[in-house]
């Protein structure tokens, strides 16, 4: 990954995993930051949401 911050993917998995969305739930990113919990989130609900 390009860019700044790369180096904070690990935290920011690490926070998504202790908030354990669940699978098939849904994640919304309200546009407050960089965006890099997307791929963390995107793999913790799965593709398939409500």
């Amino acid at each position: 990954m390009a860019g700044r911050l790369w180096h904070l993917l690990p935290a920011y998995a690490a926070a998504v995993a202790q908030v354990r969305p669940p699978a098939g739930g849904v994640a919304v990113d309200v546009g407050c930051g960089t965006g890099r919990t997307l791929p963390a989130l995107r793999h913790a609900v799965g593709p398939a949401g409500p």
